[in-house]
C-alpha cells in the first residue's frame, strides 16, 4: 500500500492499549471529522486493521503492555509511506530510535494538540 486514495484521506488509524485512552483518542478524533480505524490494543490487531483498511496516518502507542512494542508497527507504516505520530509516557531516550523519527506527544495529550496535528499532517 502506498498514499491512500482521496476517500482514506481522513482515515486515522488508532493503536493504544489502555482503553479509556484509545476511546478518548476515538472520540477527540471522531468529533473533529475523522474516521478511526480501531482503536487497537496491540500489534497483531493493528496489523489486521491495516490489511483490511486503508488509512491517511496513524497514531501509535509506544508501549502496548506485557512487554510489547509498536515498533514492528511503525516499522511497516514507514515502509507503506504512512505518517504517523506516537504517543508515550516514556522519555525517548527509553524508546526505539523509529519512534524518534516522527512527532511524539507525551501522555496525556489533550484533544486540541493532537487534532490541531492530525490536521496539519494531512492538509
Amino acid at each position: 500500500m502506498t498514499y491512500p486514495d482521496a476517500a482514506d484521506t481522513r482515515s486515522i488509524l488508532v493503536v493504544e492499549d489502555e482503553v479509556l485512552v484509545g476511546l478518548g483518542l476515538t472520540s477527540m478524533l471522531e468529533i473533529a471529522g475523522f474516521e478511526v480505524i480501531g482503536p487497537a490494543g496491540n500489534v497483531s490487531a493493528a496489523m489486521d486493521l491495516l490489511d483490511r483498511h486503508p488509512c491517511a496516518l496513524a497514531i501509535i502507542d509506544v508501549n502496548l503492555g506485557s512487554g510489547q512494542t509498536s515498533e514492528t508497527l511503525a516499522e511497516r507504516l514507514k515502509d507503506e509511506g504512512i505518517p504517523f505520530f506516537v504517543t508515550s509516557g516514556y522519555a525517548p531516550e527509553h524508546r526505539a530510535g523509529i519512534f524518534n523519527e516522527v512527532p511524539s506527544f507525551p501522555k496525556p495529550v489533550g484533544a486540541r494538540t493532537i487534532v490541531a496535528a492530525v490536521q496539519a499532517a494531512l492538509g
